[in-house]
């Protein structure tokens, strides 16, 4: 059966492609997949790729199939390693391929990556809220916490539904199984890197510009998303050898200008409330005080190279950083505080705004003593800061040790 839809496959693929060439050719000029970013975008140029192994299909029934998917507030990295780990389990070359299909956990996602589905000509997955009793795979997280809000602990340990697990965090010790699962956890800067390495260790061959999905241009900007276009201290020399790779495949000119594109996009802060801006792209993490008493705080960041139309609303993030900690304490009176970061892309540093949360305020200038006060205390500037993972995240769980709750 797989050599057969192997088969099948490479002769689907020989008589699409002229078809998929056609569709490319006119995609890369299309305004409405462009817009303002025509000019500045790379263009995908008729590149042809080594393999369309996509181009079959080994799903019989659309509500048969392993779901993937990655942590709620997507981001660039949850969606199109969520899309490229389906691809994976279709076009396994050492199993048999498994009907895999990819969604968008619960929330919507941020205009970058639709930005990057548009310029690759690729559907958006659906939207998944609820995983009932069917088996999953989950990409860009190990937290229960960011999965979908119906798999419980309860529900965790009485039924056999993770299937594996794909990712570049750290541990949270919150996922567990009853049987031995694949669990592939790089220290790199994305998933979607991960997912690269792992086809190159397999000999499994990448999509590229003219296939049906374009897996290594999802790659691509996995990568420079994550990196902040090389931008973070996440990235290493592997993240530029693999873009520089995945960007001649992918068709894409330049990856930085791309990279800069993608950017752009995802600084677009027009039609969003306040309290969109706290949610788009926020964690929730664990931390413990001084008696060893677990609590949580959620940390928001909006990455932007405008940071200006973000700090113009401070006023209203406040207020929304209130209302979402009271929405979160409804659920579990043990959250401390939501933290709001504007990460300034170009300057390279953290603008923290405060909530009415003492607390909070307190644990960012124990987590960084050299904070700086600006505009009159209405908002904390982190030079230097541009990580949430890197940098944020482990100084305030070492800050929260020394934070005393008022």
């Amino acid at each position: 059966l797989r050599y057969y839809l192997k088969l099948t496959g490479v002769i689907s693929c020989i008589f699409m492609m002229p078809l998929m060439a056609a569709v490319a050719e006119d995609h890369h000029t299309a305004p409405k997949l462009r817009g303002a970013y025509l000019a500045a975008a790379a263009k995908i140029t008729t590149f042809d790729s080594a393999s369309c192994n996509l181009c079959f299909d080994v799903c019989d029934d659309e509500e048969e199939g392993l779901l993937v998917f990655g942590h709620m507030s997507p981001d660039t990295d949850a969606v199109g390693a969520a899309i490229v780990r389906a691809w994976e389990l279709r076009a396994a070359n050492n199993n048999l391929p498994i009907c895999a299909r990819p969604y968008i956990n619960t929330d919507e996602m941020n205009r970058e990556t639709r930005f990057v589905l548009d310029f690759f000509g690729i559907d958006a997955p659906p939207v998944i809220s609820k995983i009932g009793d069917r088996q999953f795979a989950v990409v860009d997280t190990n937290n229960i916490k960011e999965l979908t809000r119906d798999y419980t602990v309860e529900k965790m340990s009485s039924e056999k539904q993770l299937h594996s697990i794909i990712d570049h965090h750290r541990i949270t010790g919150t996922l567990k199984s009853e049987a031995a699962i694949e669990w592939d956890n790089r220290p790199v800067s994305s998933t979607g890197l991960v997912l690269y390495q792992r086809a190159k260790i397999t000999g499994l061959s990448i999509p590229g510009a003219n296939c049906e999905l374009n897996i290594a241009g999802l790659m691509l900007s996995t990568i420079l998303s994550d990196t902040l276009v090389f931008r973070s201290p996440t990235t290493t020399q592997l993240d530029v050898e693999a873009a520089n790779e995945l960007g001649r495949l992918a068709g894409v000119d330049d990856i930085k200008v791309f990279g800069e594109a993608m950017l752009d996009a995802k600084s677009n802060i027009t039609g969003y409330s306040a309290l969109d801006l706290v949610m788009i792209d926020s964690k929730v993490a664990d931390f413990f005080n001084n008696d060893g008493a677990k609590f949580n705080v959620r940390i928001s960041v909006f990455e932007t190279v405008h940071p200006k139309n973000v700090l113009d609303i401070g006023d209203e993030i406040s207020k929304a950083c209130d209302t979402q900690l009271h929405n979160d304490q409804e659920d579990a009176d043990f959250f401390h505080a939501v933290l709001f970061f504007v990460i300034d892309i170009i300057e390279e540093r953290a603008i923290f705004i405060p909530s009415s949360s003492t607390f909070g305020t307190d644990l960012i200038l124990n987590g960084f003593p050299n904070a700086k006060r600006n505009n009159g205390n209405s908002y904390i500037e982190l030079p230097g800061v541009v990580s949430r993972k890197k940098t944020i995240m482990p100084a305030l769980i070492d800050a929260a040790v020394n934070t005393r709750m008022q």
